[in-house]
């Protein structure tokens, strides 16, 4: 295979050409979720058969054995942002590219989901990667030709399993695992209330929709005499309750009426996606040590240790469970929301380490593994989010019309960019692209 950068009228294309040119050359996909543009694409299919020659007959019998596999060859780049094109996003500079993309094509022994320019998303494994570089004129580029060999259906009629259904399921079976290690503290005669005081507190500070429902719950927190496994279920109930209310309470987008589209025009206001149980993932980060000391000293410490557990443990899940069922708008969002997470649960499976919980640690492991592939197979079908450079401002129809061949995506470009009125889009701004 040889490797050859696309032009336009005999001109690289990654110097600055007009925009509808760009986009008649340019067709935007992406392979385990990043992005790269393709110049050429095809590949190679057709029948296995096999020829019986028979004595005494001049035709020979052709056997068929099935379909052969498909192989997709395409002829792809990444480069550096393209003056007059939407395609000025791609995750970077062209470097850093080139080595997400050969991440991508090289470090999984497992499909991988290709969306392609023209068949939709696919899943493939990976064939042969020969790729060239390039530095023409201060824009850099990396040319790759590829094979991507079509994965067969699977021999179970079952299939594989939702990843999302697979992640809440995970943290069913973690949050009682959660529960049992705050049960096993010895607390003698410190009382905790003063700091379940604290996190009821915390809990009742997050947004009201968050809250909503939930405040009956959580006086029994701080019932006395304590009971711990009591304790641990109101903790977990009011926790959970307000996970279910960030879910059934995400905020509306502002309308207002768009005289140009005749359709009314959508910006929603910036929020916390979490409802705020991200913050309550890292309750008692400032909390003081206790002041007593020698054995009334450790039993402190531990009963401020396993509230903080307790609170940090339900919250983190909580966050997994409503990130596993929000509609995320754009890889950006998607895989911004995988780190925080996997931040978390990071942490969660380091303290049950060090407090020697065996079977927590492991839950937190195990959970880890399925919100890690959850948010990738979630983000691989997202559009990114680029950007756009035009020469003066455009009504939002216009500038739809210019990028996508299409009016339809004037009120997200809208909102993309905060503007405030769709008549007066930016010279430059934000951009969704496949």
């Amino acid at each position: 295979m040889t490797v050859a950068f696309p032009t336009v009228g005999g001109v690289p294309l990654f110097n600055a050409v007009p925009l509808d040119l760009a986009r008649a050359s340019l067709f935007p996909a992406s392979f385990r979720g990043v992005p790269f543009h393709v110049e050429v694409a095809g590949g190679a299919g057709g029948r296995r058969t096999l020829s019986h020659s028979l004595p005494l007959r001049d035709q020979p019998y052709l056997e068929d054995l099935g379909r052969r596999p498909r192989v997709l060859r395409l002829t792809l780049f990444v480069c550096d942002p393209l003056p007059g094109t939407i395609f000025a996003s791609a995750g970077g500079n062209w470097l850093a590219q080139r080595d997400a993309l050969l991440t991508a094509l090289e470090e999984f022994d497992t499909a991988g989901t290709l969306i392609h320019p023209t068949m939709g998303a696919l899943e493939c494994r990976i064939g042969g990667v020969i790729w060239e570089e390039r530095l023409v004129e201060g824009f850099g580029a990396v040319a790759f030709n590829v094979e991507f060999l079509v994965e067969g259906a699977p021999g179970n009629p079952v299939g594989a399993a939702n990843p999302v259904s697979a992640l809440l399921g995970g943290v069913g079976t973690l949050l009682p695992l959660i529960s049992s290690a705050y049960e096993t503290l010895q607390l003698g005669e410190i009382s905790p209330a003063l700091l379940l005081g604290t996190a009821a507190s915390a809990m009742l500070g997050l947004p009201p929709q968050t809250v909503l429902g939930v405040v009956g719950m959580l006086p029994a927190i701080t019932e006395t005499p304590l009971n711990l496994s009591a304790t641990a279920n109101a903790v977990q109930a009011a926790v959970q309750a307000m996970a279910q209310n960030v879910l059934t309470n995400q905020p509306v987008p502002v309308t207002t009426d768009n005289p140009v589209a005749g359709t009314p025009f959508y910006a929603a206001p910036p929020a916390d996606p979490s409802g705020g149980l991200l913050g309550l993932a890292s309750f008692g980060a400032t909390l003081p040590p206790g002041t007593g000391a020698g054995a009334q000293g450790a039993l402190q410490a531990a009963a401020q240790a396993g509230i903080v557990a307790l609170i940090q443990g339900n919250a983190t899940a909580a966050v997994a469970q409503v990130y596993a069922q929000l509609p995320w708008p754009t890889q950006q969002a998607a895989l911004a929301a995988q780190g925080d997470l996997l931040s978390l649960l990071d942490a969660q499976v380091e303290a049950a380490a060090s407090a020697g919980a065996d079977d927590l640690y492991r839950g937190w492991r195990a959970l880890s593994a399925l919100a890690m592939q959850d948010m990738i197979t979630r983000a691989q079908a997202l559009p990114s989010l680029g950007s756009y450079l035009l020469g003066d401002s455009y009504p939002a129809p216009v500038v739809s019309q210019i990028l996508y061949q299409t009016a339809t995506d004037a009120d997200q470009l809208a909102a993309l960019n905060a503007v405030p009125h769709p008549l007066f889009m930016p010279a430059s701004g934000l951009a969704l692209v496949a």
